[in-house]
């Protein structure tokens, strides 16, 4: 029989982790491989942790095992042994407890099998070439539904029913009830709508220039190579293509086109060398300021989707249908997938990253306002050195106690800078804006305040509350994952297009 490798992730539940390994140990008799890592201080996404560890195996079989877990005599030689013999991509055994039904229960005398649609995720053994078929976990899910959204992609999955693994369930977790529930209402809400996600259609995203701003550009990468997981045939290119590139989009056909611009002018220059495409075409337009060009596209694109919702401010919804037919809706920038927070030296105190200038009323006097509080601030002045700052944003965001964002007070905008604040494992310091209820929770996800006095007073709070401090952090982080990606901006911009619901997937 096949050697396996046993991975069992620990998340600071000692009780249950020791009587997990040393059951491991005792009633494991065939050739294995253990591997324990602890992921309580880093956090990591357990998509792409187990991607890693997947990855790095040498053996044609991995064993996903729960820490709350406990194994039973002659376990893992039965799970290899029925996947050897059914050619099964991947095998559970039974349990006392989990969410599958057919797999709670007594553990039958002799051999028997069952050939299923799903599997919970407690004990898993995979098969390593069947992970690599499917490209591995999507690395965006959050706590829940990772597991179930890769054997989704899986085709032969069986229970052995002579098997028994104790399982506790949700033992790590419970621990921290004031997440618990909301991390698997996020999880679920994720897997259900990937679930009714029609992967096999192709969709071409067009980017107007490459590196500005980075994490955006970054996030259409991320985007092109999670949906290729699902096996989207998923086309990314430059607004800068050739006029041969262009004439191959065309014979390719998408069912949906998406251009993510903070460039009008180059959508311009866009038009009058592109041929028209037969599918629903989408402007996800990345600024407030769209200017005097706009008009150049009103009747390039079916849908525009616009990063704030305010209709009166001069760039508002209602300039945009004086010059447009299009259908008009709400879709805020979103940021990257970043799937580990940083738990290491915080160097700065607060830090504010952006131009500080005031252009035209437009970034309402952020110089004035943050003198008198004294952070770290890095101008962001010019295209180029904006965009080497932004590259190494993440790093600087994660080394702050606390990072600012002020942006102007549209409705529903809030800028590109927040959500890369949450992404990276900041904690955002925010001044309040119309809308902000509506995607965050103040105190739970972010700080909010309206003036100085409020700015003053978080400032004070949070630099002597470390542990409410760190709490919101993780918080924030987790629902920008989750809810707030450039990936799930994409989707939801083709699931609109293509009719196939008409929400904004990011509300609370």
């Amino acid at each position: 029989m096949s050697s396996a490798e046993i991975v069992v992730v620990k998340y600071n539940n000692r009780i249950f982790e020791e009587i997990c390994i040393a059951a491991v140990g005792r009633f494991t008799s065939k050739e294995h491989k253990l591997t324990v890592i602890d992921n309580f201080e880093p956090d990591r996404n357990l998509g792409a942790l187990w991607n890693d560890l997947i990855e790095a195996s040498e053996k044609k079989y991995v064993c996903l095992l729960n820490s709350d877990t406990e194994v039973t005599e002659g376990w893992l030689d039965r799970l290899c042994e029925a996947a050897d013999k059914t050619g099964a991509d991947a095998v559970g055994p039974m349990t006392n407890k989990c969410g599958i039904a057919f797999q709670v229960g007594q553990a039958t005398p002799e051999y028997q099998m069952y050939r299923c649609k799903t599997l919970s995720g407690f004990c898993l053994l995979l098969r390593k070439e069947a992970w690599e078929r499917v490209k591995g976990f999507r690395e965006d899910f959050s706590f829940y539904g990772q597991e179930s959204n890769m054997l989704d992609r899986l085709e032969k999955l069986y229970v052995r029913k002579d098997v028994f693994v104790k399982h506790v369930g949700a033992a790590s977790i419970s621990l921290y009830p004031d997440r618990q529930a909301e991390d698997k209402a996020l999880g679920l809400e994720q897997y259900h709508r990937n679930r009714k996600f029609d992967f096999s259609k192709r969709l071409l995203v067009i980017g107007s220039y490459p590196g500005n701003p980075f994490p955006l550009w970054r996030g259409i990468e991320q985007a092109q190579t999670e949906l290729t997981r699902e096996g989207m045939d998923f086309r990314y290119v430059s607004i800068d293509a050739s006029d041969d590139e262009k004439s191959e989009l065309i014979d390719w056909n998408p069912h949906c086109v998406i251009l993510v611009s903070t460039h009008i002018g180059k959508i311009a220059v866009w038009k009058k060398t592109m041929p028209e495409f037969k599918c629903p075409t989408c402007l996800w337009w990345n600024d407030l300021r769209p200017g005097s060009a706009k008009t150049a596209i009103q009747k390039m694109f079916h849908h525009i989707f616009l990063c704030y919702e305010d209709s009166k401010f001069p760039y508002g919804w209602e300039a945009w249908r004086r010059s447009t037919k299009s259908d008009i809706r709400y879709m805020p920038q979103g940021s990257v997938i970043h799937p580990q927070l940083y738990n290491g030296e915080r160097l700065w105190h607060s830090l504010f990253i952006g131009n500080v200038m005031n252009l035209n009323g437009y970034h309402d006097d952020r110089w004035k306002f943050l003198e008198k509080f004294s952070p770290t601030v890095i101008n962001e002045c010019g295209r180029n050195r904006r965009a080497a700052v932004e590259k190494k944003s993440g790093k600087l965001y994660r080394q702050s106690m606390l990072c600012w964002v002020l942006s102007p007070p549209v409705t529903g905008y809030n800028s590109l800078r927040l959500y890369n604040v949450l992404a990276y494992g900041g904690l955002a310091l925010v001044k309040t804006f119309p809308g902000l209820d509506r995607l965050f929770r103040d105190r739970q996800h972010l700080i909010v305040f309206d003036g100085a006095h409020q700015a003053e007073e978080a400032l004070r709070k949070y630099a002597s509350s470390l542990y409410e401090a760190e709490k919101i952090r993780k918080a924030g982080w987790r629902r920008q994952q989750v809810k707030h990606t450039v990936l799930y901006r994409l989707q939801n911009i083709m699931s609109n297009a293509l009719g196939w619901d008409d929400d904004f997937w990011g509300w609370l």
